[in-house]
């Protein structure tokens, strides 16, 4: 068991029938409700729900980094996050990833569209 990831699966019924092409509001959300997802999706998004791992961010964002070339991958992870957002309250770095709320991720994206495409 140590050297397995365990995931687990939460099916949801659409409907009492289980017959296609029916979906009945209250029935889901009372499964998704008695099965404690909308309160964890509520502390997820009140957290950081975005977490990507160093090697991958830099990998993304390295041309937000004004051609450095910065060899450490925390380092640059570091310059990219202080050059595109101010505040550190809403991201923070952990041993090997890094943790974002969703609109520092959304500013990223856009900044580095733009980069990308009028660059």
């Amino acid at each position: 068991m140590s050297n397995c990831n365990p995931y687990f699966v939460r099916c949801v019924k659409p409907n009492k029938n289980k017959s296609s092409d029916e979906f009945d509001v209250d029935l889901v959300l009372a499964q998704l409700r008695y099965s404690g997802m909308l309160e964890t999706i509520r502390i997820r998004r009140a957290g950081y729900p975005v977490r990507i791992a160093y090697k991958d961010f830099v990998f993304r964002y390295k041309v937000l980094l004004d051609r450095a070339k910065e060899t450490d991958i925390k380092k640059a992870t570091q310059l990219i996050m202080t050059k595109t957002w101010p505040g550190k309250e809403d991201y923070q770095m952990g041993k090997t990833k890094l943790f974002m709320r969703n609109n520092v991720e959304n500013k990223l994206e856009g900044k580095y569209f733009f980069q990308m495409y009028f660059f």
